[in-house]
């Protein structure tokens, strides 16, 4: 069965943000709007033994850290050990997949546009009777109307409704490691840029063909009862650093499709190994933080690095 959760959970940073706010509504405050607070939280926390992935890449003046995140995650989660804390501060930049800002209504009037659906029939009515009752069963499972995507199209209705029981069960955006640092690169009043607008990053799904999307729609409404499951399987490998068993559970959602895995995938990592080496033409140190996804497996940002001659050396813990 493929892990569509596991894959879209590493991927798709935009569309987690505008997840219902009701799901989250007892949830910690974003922690871009704790003034700060949040890094002082963050230095004072117990050690931890977490070994997420870190990468450098650098040459004779410039260094690139290269860090696999997890886009949500419950907030008790501590990731943030001294070989990070130490790679973050010394950065001059922080380089998301996309601008964090902590304006999500401003995030949300860029992701409407693309996820709307025009001229095509009610997503209901796009699929099979058996798949729309499981569907419409889901949605209501999970305090939504039926209805609720109806004008909606179906990548978008799929990225939503797979992460819904993970956020009810805790996972959160908020405490996401980009929003993290995000807020600590504010703090420590460090530059920021991004390797994608959000109009690019959800382009790629709405290139997907429409086949493929109600595919994908129906094969998250099937692996809704494992989400949480999945989710904290990922994270456990992430914190232990096991990125490779981490990529291989990302990857099997894409073994029938290789469609998606070039879209999302391919096509993004060859683009961004593009403009790390440009960046690394230009003095300073560089701390970019990407989905997990990105970082390992076959076709990872490292790989298409060395394919133009180019070494990402893991940081040894």
């Amino acid at each position: 069965m493929m892990r569509l959760l596991a894959f879209l959970s590493h991927i798709a940073l935009p569309a987690l943000l505008l997840l219902p706010a009701t799901s989250w509504a007892t949830q910690p405050a974003p922690a871009e709007t704790i003034d700060g607070a949040i890094i002082d939280i963050v230095e004072t926390t117990a050690p931890t033994d977490a070994k997420p992935g870190l990468w450098l890449l650098q040459d004779d003046d410039t260094k690139i850290y290269l860090f696999g995140t997890v886009h949500f995650l419950r907030p008790e989660t501590q990731w943030q050990n001294a070989t990070i804390s130490n790679a973050f501060a010394s950065a001059d930049t922080l380089m998301l997949e996309i601008a964090m800002d902590g304006d999500d209504a401003a995030m949300a009037q860029k992701i409407m546009p693309l996820a709307l659906a025009k001229g095509t029939p009610p997503l209901s009515q796009q699929l099979s009777q058996k798949d729309r009752a499981a569907y419409h069963q889901a949605m209501t499972k999970y305090g939504l109307a039926p209805t609720a995507f109806d004008a909606f199209k179906p990548w978008f209705a799929a990225t939503t409704l797979s992460l819904l029981p993970a956020v009810q069960a805790g996972f959160n955006p908020n405490n996401g490691v980009e929003k993290i640092l995000s807020a600590q690169a504010k703090g420590q009043n460090k530059s920021t840029a991004a390797l994608e607008t959000v109009e690019q990053q959800l382009g790629y799904f709405d290139m997907l063909p429409s086949k493929l999307q109600i595919r994908y729609l129906n094969e998250s409404v099937k692996t809704l009862d494992q989400s949480t499951q999945v989710l904290d399987d990922m994270v456990s490998m992430w914190l232990q650093g096991r990125t490779e068993e981490l990529a291989a559970l990302i990857n099997e959602s894409l073994e029938t499709s290789p469609e998606l895995h070039h879209l999302l995938l391919d096509a993004r990592n060859q683009d961004w190994a593009a403009k790390l080496e440009n960046r690394l033409a230009q003095p300073g140190t560089v701390f970019v933080a990407v989905g997990s996804g990105h970082l390992a497996g076959k076709g990872s940002v490292q790989e298409y690095l060395a394919k133009r001659g180019l070494t990402a050396e893991r940081v040894a813990y």
